[in-house]
């Protein structure tokens, strides 16, 4: 979608020389990983940071300081546990920044992170960019999971493929009604993109840059019961059905079509490499038996035979 210049964050009382303050939004449960979480916060080329830590936890939280590494801290403090979705919004509340990353606390960044989004959107007229994301182990090793699709309506009404980390977004989308939907005890982070994405496209910018970990108890789904997962994507359905354009359906519909293709693509090739597999044994069981040993010699005769014919 079109982005007007006046709403857009670079052009919006900024110089075309300044550097935009990016406000980072950490949903903390003090998890032993929240200190790596914030060590690559302060390890972020982009040098206007702020950071805001929301207390998630509760009473037990520990103390924050006013600095992590160079970079400012704000502690929103709460005596009492805090949802995910009202966590986030309280860190919306108190946001100075003119563009906005939410960061939990089992989660961390790449250096050039934020630098990298940012450069993406400075290029265009958009106000929400993401990068790709590797999935790790508890220990940051890699997983073969990665997060790196290209950007779609369709596709993210069929499901999400934004890790909240991955996507810096504008603070003007806060004044076009875009909130956590704290009614959603699942997939706000989706439903959140979903009302993002009615205001602007999003900019993928392909550099693996964030960095997700699944680990017992924390990444998304992980130790949820299937039931209520199932409950929360019937939630958001319910939310969405009414909001689907026409379009919207027929873009879902070809989607769809993509992927029964793509799903018979593999099935193909898969069938090719059976049959590859097949030939393959059969002749191993050739080359490996008796009679194609017995007959080497009069193999190599006929072939001595045959380039004596040619000279």
């Amino acid at each position: 979608m079109p982005v007007s210049d006046r709403r857009h964050p670079f052009t919006e009382g900024h110089c075309a020389t300044s550097l935009p303050l990016v406000s980072v939004i950490v949903r903390s449960l003090d998890r032993e990983t929240l200190a790596q979480a914030l060590d690559s916060l302060a390890a972020q080329t982009h040098p206007l940071i702020e950071i805001l830590l929301v207390n998630a936890r509760g009473s037990d939280h520990r103390p924050a300081p006013d600095l992590w590494g160079e970079r400012p801290v704000r502690f929103i403090d709460s005596s009492q546990p805090v949802p995910r979705a009202a966590a986030a919004n309280r860190g919306l509340d108190a946001a100075r920044g003119d563009w906005l990353l939410f960061l939990d606390d089992d989660d961390f960044l790449a250096p050039d992170h934020l630098a990298g989004l940012l450069e993406a959107v400075g290029q265009s007229r958009a106000q929400a960019a993401y990068s790709h994301c590797q999935v790790v182990d508890g220990a940051g090793h890699a997983l073969p999971q990665r997060f790196a699709e290209s950007f779609g309506q369709a596709k993210l009404l069929a499901g999400n493929f934004l890790p909240i980390h991955s996507v810096l977004f504008a603070r003007t989308l806060l004044s076009d009604g875009c909130r956590i939907d704290e009614s959603l005890d699942r997939f706000e982070d989706w439903d959140f993109w979903l009302q993002v994405a009615q205001h602007t496209d999003f900019i993928e910018v392909p550099r693996l840059t964030a960095f997700y970990r699944i680990d017992a108890g924390t990444g998304f789904g992980v130790s949820a019961p299937i039931d209520e997962i199932h409950a929360g994507a019937l939630l958001l359905a319910a939310k969405w059905r009414e909001r689907v354009t026409p379009q919207g359906f027929l873009d879902l519909m070809e989607l769809a079509r993509q992927n029964r293709y793509l799903e018979q693509l593999r099935h193909d090739l898969a069938e090719q490499a059976r049959a590859r597999l097949d030939c393959q044994a059969r002749l191993d069981a050739v080359l490996d038996s008796t009679a194609w040993r017995l007959t080497a010699p009069l193999r190599r005769l006929l072939i001595r035979l045959r380039v004596g014919r040619r000279g």
